[in-house]
């Protein structure tokens, strides 16, 4: 099973062989990201959507 992370309205899915501490870093980095102002600003900019950071256990 793949693994999934999304911000933004962008997801990442990663290899299953990808280890937990990896994916939980990359899941902190995403929350992060999330979390800025400002990244989430220049991302409804360029895409023109504003959508919630939605962790990749809930998808």
């Amino acid at each position: 099973m793949h693994k999934f992370i999304s911000v933004g309205g962008f997801a990442a899915a990663l290899p299953p062989e990808v280890p937990q501490d990896r994916i939980e870093n990359l899941r902190k980095v995403f929350q992060k990201l999330s979390d800025d102002k400002d990244v989430q600003q220049g991302i409804e900019k360029i895409t023109g959507l504003s959508r919630p950071f939605v962790t990749g256990k809930e998808l």
